[in-house]
């Protein structure tokens, strides 16, 4: 039997692998309905758009909302960390995930190198998101897979149901407000020197 994520590493809990797994959901659905062949969209230009709402989305929860998840390296590589574990995610097979969705950048085998002592031996950390033949979510899979390709660990992660906020809620102000003395009220100068024009005889 294949163990846990949070078997091998602390980090990968069942609630965070959640959170993350939500925003990939729903992005992927957000941006499906927005797909128009009609105007020249292609699949291409959808997966496109999916990837990158995907990760700025990502980015802006770590920044905002869970200290937990951290930008390793920019959208057009998107490498993220869950506490120490560097993460990627793709959309495909989790059972035969592709060479190049195993390939491990520069960025993320520092990051092993950092979290763990020796890169080379720690399994690389994939998120894959499997569809229909529509493009909808049928379930996002976590896969730890060494660097020959052997998957060690596969884990379905369960859909968490609800709204993930993105943004911090407004902060109610604090402390209380300024007392102003009223404004001064006066005659406009020029309504009275008209008034006054306009009782002269002529």
């Amino acid at each position: 039997m294949l163990k846990k994520p949070w078997e091998y590493h602390a980090d990968l809990s069942a609630d965070r692998l959640q959170l993350i797994a939500k925003v990939l959901r729903d992005s992927r659905r957000d941006t499906i309905l927005l797909h128009d062949p009609g105007a020249g969209d292609t699949s291409w230009s959808l997966g496109c758009r999916i990837y990158a709402r995907s990760a700025d989305k990502l980015l802006r929860a770590g920044a905002d909302l869970w200290p937990w998840l951290k930008v390793i390296s920019p959208p057009l590589e998107f490498i993220f960390s869950v506490g120490e574990v560097p993460l990627r995610f793709f959309h495909g097979d989790s059972d035969h995930p592709k060479g190049q969705h195993l390939r491990v950048a520069n960025a993320e085998a520092h990051q092993l190198d950092f979290a763990f002592g020796n890169g080379a031996v720690d399994l690389i950390w994939r998120l894959c998101v499997e569809t229909n033949a529509a493009g909808e979510t049928d379930q996002i899979v976590l896969i730890g897979s060494s660097t020959g390709g052997e998957i060690a660990c596969k884990y379905v992660i369960p859909p968490l149901e609800g709204t993930v906020m993105l943004f911090k809620p407004l902060r109610p102000q604090i402390g209380s407000g300024v007392e102003l003395p009223a404004p001064p009220v006066t005659p406009r100068k020029g309504k009275q020197l008209k008034d006054e024009d306009e009782g002269k005889e002529v």
